[in-house]
């Protein structure tokens, strides 16, 4: 590794060597150059100097259009013009940026040059949205993304893809944003561009971090980051150690947060970044905040607002007054925590910014609720709901009703004081019994009032107790596990005289209004509903409820086999094989319904008590289970599955077929006879390289009283080449015999 690391630094010493050494030798020809061919050496300059410089480049450049006055040559007027847009962009002048490359797009109009018009195109979408005009800046992306086409240039039409998901994804429409970014990361991976792939698993992670998959963000931030560095990429490098800091901080690693921070913080110094700097200086205020650090995390804060106001940076300035109102609302300062939501609430509107719009309602809330405002902390919840609906689904009303009641309570009181000032304004008019008549029918006609403007305004906060309660003709009893997709509950039949006790799935909240997910969870239902195997967990009902969607299963009671694993390490050889023997039967059938499952795993094996045998096999979680009829949900490139279980197709992202379940189960026998993984690690990536490259130990190692045929069948299972993998008729033919023999 030092080796490596060493050979890095060189090549990044000489890159940095040879480029100076161009910049000199260009350098010392202005003095003698003349007319064009002066222009000529101070575009190439510019270009040079765009990525290290962005400073100097664009007071080059500005020498260079000075004499593109005299010495007309629109072509390398509008390069140079491209490259002052970019540096400027760099540099966080957006408007500087927006002037340059506005005028390079009329040139290239003019010029009727379309390749260079869509380059342009491009570059005002990225200003666009930096500047908070998500929607302009879509909008000349997509208008690249047809020339590009029309060109044939897929580099070009990736890239335009990927500034479409940015748009999206910095508005919080994150279903969208992954679907652009997943179709430009897949054109990448078909062209090679290292440097391109990079961008797009960075911006892929991103989305994950705002859905709250930190471990899968992770895992794409860290793909990213070993490209930037091998491409010695110290701009990208500084971007990506900002993301994983802020996965790391959600995790609560303190440590790793900071060490990232500060690394990212250095690198964007080094080349002046202002929009770099500021969103690292943003994130040490945020973890002075959570430290209780108020005083310092305003500090940083207001060092973040000032560079992201000059940029014109309208989502940053949104978030970071919003986090500002938090300081302010901690120390007590509501005012001045009103004042700065309302700023962001403003800018957030402006920039048509719908993440930043509910941040500011919930803040508004939270800052209401302390001052006992019950009212409005109740009105700017509806809000947040309300906006979080439009971005991401359906929230829970749970909060809504503790502020009703709040307020509820705090107005009954108030009632409650009115009702006294007017009884002793009374007491000499009315007699005390009249008085207390009259009172108890005005409470009861006040309460009947609320009463029924409660039941029409709120009825969705009853609906929603009935949907924690019922599901159908359902009562839910108890959860009982919860996976990426789907919740598994314990619920009881309501219809059944015997009120039998089955499990049913149902599709997580978040995912209603995502039609993938959807699509996905009904495709489960399809797939089991085609299996009918003593082996395979059975379906009794599939269906929708109130906009739920769900499976209700047969209840298995029993270990997993993880579980037994875990327990007795290497299984005894006997009890092995009846395990195995049932898991090759089931997948014979499923894969003799071309459906393949995808996520074998000893999680998803249930051992139960059947006819007196304890581990008659069960088989479920047909979550990520294809057909060879349906289409993929899964963009090619993406890994699905669990890591430790994974083919080396399927890491590397090519076509997954009955052989990958082959090679999962081959892994889940090689772990009950051995109690070890072949491939583990201390990190993902560690995982993922060795079942890549290395080969695994021979079973007898662990156990030389294996059966030859048993280990060599279980070998031959989790082959790097599926060409050479038995199908799961012959696993179970093998493993039928042995089972004979064994006994």
């Amino acid at each position: 590794m030092r080796k490596i690391a060493f050979l890095l630094v060189l090549m990044a010493f000489l890159t940095a060597a040879l480029q100076s050494v161009t910049i000199t030798e260009l350098e010392s020809q202005l003095p003698n150059a003349q007319g064009r061919e002066r222009t000529k050496i101070l575009a190439q300059i510019t270009e040079i100097l765009l990525k290290t410089d962005p400073q100097k480049a664009i007071s080059y450049g500005k020498e260079a259009l000075q004499l593109l006055e005299r010495f007309k040559d629109k072509k390398t007027e509008a390069g140079v013009l491209d490259q002052i847009a970019q540096a400027s962009f760099a540099l966080g002048d957006y408007a500087g940026a927006l002037e340059y490359a506005e005028k390079s797009l009329e040139i290239a109009q003019k010029m009727s040059d379309r390749t260079r018009q869509a380059k342009v195109l491009n570059i005002l979408s990225m200003i666009s949205i930096r500047r908070g005009d998500f929607e302009k800046g879509r909008e000349y992306s997509q208008q690249a993304f047809k020339i590009f086409e029309e060109t044939a240039d897929k580099l070009w039409m990736a890239m335009s893809l990927n500034n479409i998901g940015i748009s999206y994804d910095m508005q919080g429409n994150y279903g969208q944003a992954l679907e652009y970014y997943l179709k430009s990361l897949a054109i990448k991976e078909e062209l090679g561009d290292k440097a391109q792939i990079g961008r797009s698993l960075n911006n892929i992670g991103v989305v994950y971090k705002s859905l709250g998959n930190n471990q899968q963000a992770l895992e794409y931030y860290m793909k990213a980051l070993k490209i930037r560095e091998e491409l010695g990429d110290r701009r990208g490098m500084a971007n990506l150690y900002n993301n994983i800091g802020n996965v790391y901080w959600d995790m609560q690693d303190r440590e790793k947060t900071r060490e990232f921070y500060l690394k990212s913080l250095e690198i964007d110094r080094e080349f002046n970044n202002q929009s770099g700097i500021a969103s690292t200086l943003f994130n040490i205020g945020w973890s002075h905040f959570e430290g209780k650090e108020y005083q310092k995390a305003l500090d940083y804060y207001q060092q973040a607002l000032a560079i992201r106001e000059k940029m014109g940076e309208k989502t940053g300035v949104a978030q970071t007054l919003i986090e500002i109102s938090k300081v302010y609302k901690e120390s007590k300062r509501y005012t001045e925590a009103i004042q700065m939501i309302n700023r962001a609430m403003a800018t957030a509107r402006e920039a048509g910014d719908l993440e930043n719009q509910k941040n500011g309602s919930l803040a508004l809330s939270s800052t209401f609720e302390d001052m006992t405002d019950y009212r409005q902390a109740l009105q700017y919840f509806k809000d947040f709901h309300t906006t979080s609906e439009k971005i991401i689904g359906s929230e829970t009303s749970k909060k809504i009703a503790e502020i009703q009641s709040k307020y509820e309570a705090d107005k009954k009181e108030k009632e409650i004081v009115i009702l006294k000032k007017n009884n002793e304004i009374q007491k000499y008019m009315i007699s005390r019994q009249k008085m207390i008549r009259n009172l108890m029918i005005a409470g009861f006609i006040i309460l009947l009032i609320i009463a029924v403007q409660l039941v029409r305004k709120y009825r969705y906060i009853f609906v929603f107790w009935k949907k924690k309660h019922y599901l159908g003709h359902y009562k839910i009893l108890e959860q009982m596990g919860s996976g990426g997709m789907g919740t598994v509950y314990k619920a009881a039949d309501i219809t059944d005289s015997q009120k039998r006790t089955i499990a049913i799935k149902v599709l997580r909240e978040e995912y209603f209004a995502d039609e993938v997910h959807k699509k996905r969870f009904k495709q489960e239902a399809s797939i089991i509903d085609q299996l009918v195997h003593p082996n395979i967990v059975r379906v009794i009902e599939r269906g929708e409820s109130d906009g739920n969607l769900y499976i209700a299963m047969e209840l298995l009671q029993g270990p997993t086999l993880a579980q037994i694993i875990q327990e007795e390490q290497k299984m005894a050889i006997p009890t092995a094989l009846s395990i195995m023997v049932q898991i090759a039967d089931a997948l014979k059938s499923i894969h003799a319904m071309t459906i393949i499952h995808r996520d074998l795993k000893p999680e998803n094996i249930v051992l139960t008590q059947n006819e007196g045998n304890p581990y008659f096999v069960k088989l479920l979680d047909f979550g990520l289970a294809t057909t060879q009829s349906m289409s993929r949900l899964t963009e090619t490139g993406m890994v699905v599955g669990t890591i430790f279980y994974l083919s080396p197709e399927q890491v590397s992202g090519g076509q997954i077929t009955p052989a990958s379940d082959v090679h999962a189960l081959g892994i889940i026998f090689y772990e009950m006879l051995t109690g070890v993984r072949p491939f583990s690690g201390e990190t993902t990536i560690e995982v993922m390289k060795q079942i890549l490259e290395i080969e695994p130990i021979a079973l007898d190692k662990f156990r030389p009283e294996i059966d030859r045929t048993l280990c060599d069948l279980v070998m031959f299972m989790i082959k790097k080449d599926p060409a050479f993998r038995p199908n799961a008729a012959t696993i179970y033919t093998i493993l039928k015999e042995l089972v004979v023999h064994t006994h």
